[in-house]
């Protein structure tokens, strides 16, 4: 089985790659703007806003399953330059999924900011209503690889982990202004339910081989405020927890405007996936391996 993960540098990607570099009977072919050094696969350099060569590489690679994790996740990017939001969030999936749809698996990683954040505990059926570009861009995708591919895996979710070198990310935030000792604040009203990397590649790999097809929603089963979250961190991590202070969204005057709550019903995920999922592990399972 020829696999094909885009963004396989990226903080999702990368643990995707972990997991499938596990299993026998996989080629394995990674697509980034950057290539790392010393990996046992094929790497291809390729920059998403040029959609000239999609096919290209697409025909040469024949790949049997797509994993297209890659995209712009800075939201003030999309913002702002909404053409680049819509060649990769919309127009690289168009191509993607449509490549070889009546045998080639699809799975697209979307976002829980789909909904605009005033219910939560959304499930699969749920109208979105995106409140930035980043989002408008996302449900665009989901709507494009469910169009062009009736194999598309459309899966909404929020994930944390790190970047290898280290990035910026809720959790590598966190972690690096605990270490020093610096005073966090974490917001009481904004509400999720979000796995690590490692949980939701997992999950991937579970699904490549799964017959089921359509819009999946990824989460572990209760919800925690981002303040919580960050409690975790500090309680997983040994940090001093009077650093974690508690705030609300609404002191900031964050744009572009963000959904509140967007908890997912996970019920579904759980009526096939037998595996327990929690904020505590997936936590655990990234201080392993986090340096």
């Amino acid at each position: 089985m020829k696999i094909l993960v885009t963004g396989h540098t990226g903080m999702l990607g990368k643990e995707i790659v972990n997991v499938l570099l596990k299993f026998k009977g996989i080629e394995l072919v990674g697509i980034s703007r950057h290539s790392i050094e010393g990996v046992p696969y094929q790497q291809i350099e390729h920059d998403f806003y040029n959609l000239d060569l999609i096919n290209n590489f697409l025909n040469k690679i024949k790949p049997d399953v797509i994993i297209h994790c890659a995209g712009l996740v800075n939201l003030k990017s999309c913002e702002e330059n909404p053409h680049l939001a819509d060649a990769i969030h919309v127009e690289t999936t168009r191509i993607l999924s449509s490549y070889l749809p009546e045998k080639t698996k699809f799975i697209y990683v979307s976002t829980d900011s789909v909904f605009d954040g005033k219910k939560g505990n959304y499930t699969e059926l749920d109208l979105p209503k995106p409140l930035n570009y980043y989002s408008k861009s996302k449900l665009e995708g989901e709507k494009g690889a469910l169009k062009y591919n009736p194999n598309s895996v459309v899966l909404r979710t929020n994930i944390y982990g790190t970047h290898s070198p280290s990035g910026n990310s809720l959790l590598e935030w966190a972690l690096n202004e605990l270490k020093g000792k610096n005073e966090i604040t974490g917001f009481s009203d904004v509400i999720f339910n979000p796995l690590s990397t490692k949980q939701c590649a997992k999950i991937i790999h579970y699904f490549i081989n799964h017959p089921f097809f359509g819009i999946l929603n990824l989460g572990i089963k209760k919800g925690v405020s981002k303040h919580d979250f960050l409690c975790k961190v500090g309680d997983i991590w040994n940090f001093d927890q009077s650093l974690i202070k508690k705030g609300l969204s609404s002191d900031l005057d964050l744009k572009p405007v963000r959904p509140l709550n967007t908890t997912l019903e996970v019920s579904k995920l759980f009526s096939m996936y037998n595996n327990e999922l929690c904020l505590t592990s997936g936590l655990k399972g990234l201080k392993n391996g986090y340096n």
